[in-house]
């Protein structure tokens, strides 16, 4: 099979390795698409702590069952529609012996690692209770979005969203109009997405935002206050990983209001601690998602409630993995998701 490994930082290279042998319980998965996330980018760079090279990145992924493994009981027939949620969870760390989600385990293991190959390649291995099969109206691009709008649903759970409050979202990558899309699902009255890019605050208005800021020439604060006065919005989503955003972010926040962090930082941010107390205000970090998450969110894909596919940006095949994901470092501003179709 074909396979793309990042051999170093910033080394992609396409190879030809052997497919995947299959453990009882497991099912062969043949990839037909897969989307580049920023962890991916992380990877690229050499930072991300798990993902380390010689790897096959990728887990964002939708294709179809093509072999079940030997003995295994199953309800997943060879030609299912199937996308992966992408974490196994260990089983006997403290979170796991109190009964938290995957997100939450200490020695958790993730695709697109050395423990388990990733995506970036025509096949993949998956334990069959990781396994989700797609509605039939989906498609695989579309599937392979089951990962981030997971991401999105986690957030808005997180912040705890009800019908008709005000909600705004910093950053409007993929994780940030996923977070919107979970927000107007969830009911809210007003979803407000803040971003430097006007073209992907044209995607946000696309997908339903009811106000949307491009902050490099506007004043946050003063914007909000036209619309709001000085009572400030009811949640805010942080889904970008800039620290000065933290500090920014909490005097746009009500009384009792909730902030919740989702984006991926690199460095510390500061907070007024003395004037949040005051505020009584509620911060809460959010770590990828529950099994609870990933399935809402692959049911959610087949809503056509939300243009998702407006999301892709780019699309590619495996030969150009490497240009995709220095497209995300160089051309930020001008992409949202990189799809590879394999």
């Amino acid at each position: 099979m074909k396979v793309a490994v990042l051999k170093a930082p910033y080394q992609v290279v396409i190879e030809d390795r052997p497919k995947p042998e299959l453990q009882s319980g497991e099912l062969l998965i043949r990839v037909r698409a897969t989307g580049i996330c920023g962890s991916d980018v992380h990877a690229y760079q050499g930072f991300h702590p798990r993902r380390k090279p010689p790897a096959i990145l990728g887990h964002e992924l939708a294709g179809e069952v093509e072999v079940v493994a030997a003995g295994s009981t199953t309800d997943f027939k060879v030609g299912d529609r199937v996308t992966v949620l992408p974490q196994k969870k260990c089983g006997i760390c403290f979170p796991c012996s109190q009964g938290l989600t995957s997100n939450l385990c200490d020695n958790k293991t993730l695709l697109g690692t050395n423990k388990w190959p990733g995506s970036f390649a025509e096949y993949i291995v998956a334990p069959k209770e990781l396994v989700y099969k797609i509605p039939k109206e989906v498609g695989y691009d579309l599937g392979a979005l089951a990962e981030p709008l997971a991401v999105g649903l986690h957030a808005a759970n997180r912040a705890g969203i009800k019908p008709d409050e005000n909600v705004i979202i910093l950053g409007a990558g993929p994780i940030g109009l996923m977070s919107q899309i979970a927000a107007q699902h969830m009911g809210a009255k007003d979803v407000i997405v803040a971003d430097l890019s006007d073209m992907k605050l044209k995607t946000a208005e696309q997908l339903g935002a009811s106000i949307t800021i491009n902050n490099s020439s506007i004043d946050l604060s003063s914007q909000l206050e036209n619309y709001y006065g000085n009572r400030g919005v009811d949640v805010a989503i942080i889904a970008v990983g800039v620290p000065e955003l933290i500090t920014q972010v909490f005097p746009l926040v009500r009384k009792q209001g909730r902030v919740v962090l989702v984006g991926q930082f690199d460095k510390p941010g500061v907070i007024d601690i003395e004037k949040s107390r005051l505020k009584e205000q509620l911060i809460t970090g959010s770590s990828t998602y529950t099994e609870e998450n990933f399935l809402n969110a692959v049911n959610l894909l087949a809503s056509e409630k939300y243009a998702l596919q407006s999301i892709i940006s780019h699309r590619i095949v495996m030969e150009e993995i490497g240009g995709g994901l220095d497209l995300l470092l160089k051309e930020n501003k001008n992409v949202i998701k990189v799809m590879v179709e394999i």
